[in-house]
């Protein structure tokens, strides 16, 4: 009722382009950084569990997701 139809060929170009953007991103971490980020910030996983996956310390865990934010934030910043 009174909703536009779904354009299948637009919800695909739009999702086409947000995948790009988020490759994008993600090329511009480092493995560490794009490991940490995902698992903290999509998933909840605490500091201490990354830190045994990465191999550090839960601090260096909580350093890593940060500066990968920050990374982030700068490109976007950029584009």
């Amino acid at each position: 009722m009174g909703e536009d139809p779904v354009d299948p060929e637009q919800e695909k170009l739009i999702a086409d382009s947000v995948g790009l953007a988020l490759g994008v991103v993600l090329d511009t971490l480092t493995p560490e950084e794009r490991l940490a980020i995902v698992l903290h910030d999509r998933f909840g996983v605490r500091f201490e569990e990354i830190a045994s996956i990465v191999g550090c310390s839960p601090i260096a865990a909580r350093q890593i997701t940060t500066r990968a934010r920050h990374r982030i934030q700068g490109s976007r910043s950029f584009s």
